[in-house]
């Protein structure tokens, strides 16, 4: 198929990332300009497969290729990566809105972005499992927000940050990890971000959201783990000790996340962002 033959052709040199020589050759070819290529074109067609060739090759090299695999892929995408990866999680159901202080916040309620996917599922962050696209997309933002110059792409728009808080109480536990690590990377050493997370009712959603993961960890019917006991952590040290709105968890996770967070070979190895096999 064609998305197969797309996922072929990008994910061998995606590859390439991981090994350093041939890392420097990679990110001063055209190959991540031509995937973004290949992204827009993917997400204005909605063609779900070729989305996710694109995003694996991106998040390959965000990932394997380190710090400089994440400010290149930063640049080479810009402000038009935040945007696709913004369209993808809105067909999804999982999509930010500024969020008002006198707003009711009694049942969570995402909202997609004005007319982005306008058939998309709604409310389907709390479904079971999430799209593989949307899955992807939310892996390849956390990794990119472990680079500094993130940073500005989410301040520049909110609605990517409230886009991870609602990804955040997904009932996933993949995308609750992704969105998790993302969220407290982003507020290391950003105190922007931090700012902006204590505003409007994000900080009420995320303790809330970090009791549901919680008790999702001490329910253990979701088969994943690892997954549900990262996400717990990175909330409960977000709410805690970064916001510092309250008690979020349980205090048996300690004060402070795994030093090393999931790489998306871990992800891979762990069975998060994938869709689960028959």
């Amino acid at each position: 198929s064609p998305a197969a033959t797309t996922r072929l052709a990008l994910a061998p040199l995606a590859a390439l990332a991981g090994q350093p020589d041939a890392r420097r050759w990679l990110l001063r070819s055209r190959f991540l300009p031509k995937t973004m290529e290949q992204f827009a074109a993917a997400v204005g067609k909605r063609d779900a497969q070729r989305q996710v060739a694109a995003i694996r090759a991106l998040a390959d090299v965000a990932g394997g290729g380190g710090d400089d695999g994440r400010r290149e892929v930063l640049r080479a995408g810009g402000g038009e990566l935040m945007q696709l990866i913004l369209e993808v999680l809105a067909s999804a159901g999982v999509a930010g809105h500024r969020i008002n202080d006198d707003e009711d916040d009694d049942i969570d309620v995402i909202l997609k972005l004005p007319g982005l996917a306008a058939d998309a599922p709604k409310n389907s962050v709390f479904q079971t499992q999430l799209p593989v696209a949307a899955l992807e997309a939310l892996l390849l933002l956390r990794n990119l927000c472990f680079h500094t110059e993130a940073k500005a792409h989410v301040t520049a728009n909110p609605r990517a940050l409230d886009a991870l808080v609602a990804a955040a109480g997904a009932s996933d536990p993949g995308a609750r990890a992704a969105a998790a690590d993302a969220l407290l990377a982003l507020t290391h050493n950003g105190q922007r971000i931090t700012t902006l997370l204590r505003k409007g009712r994000r900080p009420a959603r995320l303790r809330r959201f970090a009791s549901r993961a919680s008790n999702a960890v001490a329910a253990g019917t979701s088969g994943r783990a690892r997954a549900d006991e990262h996400a717990a952590k990175c909330l409960d040290v977000l709410v805690r000790e970064v916001l510092r709105v309250g008690d979020a968890g349980d205090d048996a996770f300690g004060h402070s996340p795994d030093s090393t967070l999931l790489d998306i070979s871990e992800a891979d190895a762990r069975g998060i962002g994938r869709e689960p096999s028959d």
